[in-house]
């Protein structure tokens, strides 16, 4: 077997950090959804809750508008903001009924269930620019969206069911495809990632109530961004090995005279 492996080269310390960026900043997104949630069941009528978010979704929605060009135009772009916007408003007020009948812990565990499926599915190699487009991440984005669906519902106020559900469309649905603009185009990429984990890490951090709280939430973030890269390079990196053989795709290569 051993004339069928090889042993990969293995990947620079700096770059397996890089990396975490992005798993980093999709669990800390994760955690501010449902501490926003949280936050805005017990503050629920106040208008001051939703200026301590508002910066995280202002920035999501510049580097939309700046790096998503997946839309041929600014005023095509703008233009399906609002109608989105306009249908969401519609719908707030059914979403927010459409668990009346399931108890809340019940909605509470299928919602923690669902950002679980969201973490561990997301694409992460299309967050990091690793690849053009976006192969998997379609059970992500159904999981995050069922579990923001699921959580709207125990909200009493059709404004803050839409404000609720607009923000988790934008972080979920619209922000993946700049992040992964701005991986592939952008040189310093990994600083504007390590800045954007500092900004919704800080969100994040506001709403947790109690020190346990904001010590798993940061003992989780350091393993993630920090502690995993380094035991992949420190440890795994020595046990991978590549396999290949007649069983492979042949592939077959043309030259300039043909």
């Amino acid at each position: 077997m051993t004339r069928f492996s090889s042993k990969p080269p293995p990947r620079p310390l700096l770059d397996l950090f890089q990396c975490s960026l992005v798993v980093g900043q999709e669990f800390a997104l994760t955690c501010l959804l449902l501490t926003r949630h949280r936050a805005a069941m017990q503050h629920e009528g106040d208008p001051d809750q939703w200026r301590q978010v508002a910066p995280v979704v202002v920035l999501p929605l510049i580097l939309i508008f700046i790096f998503d060009r997946e839309q041929t135009t600014p005023e095509k772009r703008a233009c399906d903001a609002l109608l989105l916007a306009g249908m969401l408003r519609l719908v707030s007020s059914v979403l927010r009924t459409l668990t009346a009948s399931y108890s809340s812990d019940t909605v509470y565990a299928l919602s923690i269930a669902g950002m679980v499926v969201h973490l561990l599915a997301c694409d992460y190699r299309y967050a990091n620019g690793q690849v053009r487009k976006k192969s998997a991440g379609v059970v992500s984005l159904n999981a995050s969206l069922f579990s923001m669906t699921l959580l709207a519902s125990r909200l009493s106020s059709n404004a803050t069911v839409y404000v609720f559900v607009s923000t988790s469309v934008i972080l979920f649905a619209f922000y993946p495809a700049a992040r992964h603009a701005i991986a592939v185009t952008q040189q310093y990429a990994s600083i504007v990632f390590l800045v954007i984990n500092v900004l919704v890490s800080s969100a994040t951090w506001l709403f947790l109530e109690s020190l346990q709280e904001q010590l798993l939430f940061g003992g989780m973030l350091l393993s993630i961004c920090l502690l995993a890269p380094w035991w992949e390079y420190a440890v795994l990196q020595d046990h991978k090995i590549r396999l290949s053989g007649p069983w492979d795709i042949a592939h077959i290569a043309q030259s300039d005279g043909t």
